[in-house]
């Protein structure tokens, strides 16, 4: 993820996501957070890997 077009390529795969809070872009850093419900890592990851921009899980942390 380098441009905001790669960013709207993102939104559009995520919406159909119902668990999804907000999703935070760093595109200068190539860094996405989402914010999401339940346990659905997987999910999230699969649908990302399908676009081919180079997606990794770099930490997970449990809130409240």
């Amino acid at each position: 993820m380098d441009c905001p077009s790669e960013e709207n390529l993102i939104r559009l795969k995520l919406e159909e996501l119902t668990n999804i809070k907000y999703l935070e872009f760093d595109i200068p850093k190539r860094i996405l957070f989402v914010f999401h419900s339940n346990e659905d890592d997987h999910i999230i990851l699969e649908k990302l890997s399908e676009l081919k921009l180079g997606e990794s899980l770099m930490s997970f942390t449990e809130i409240g």
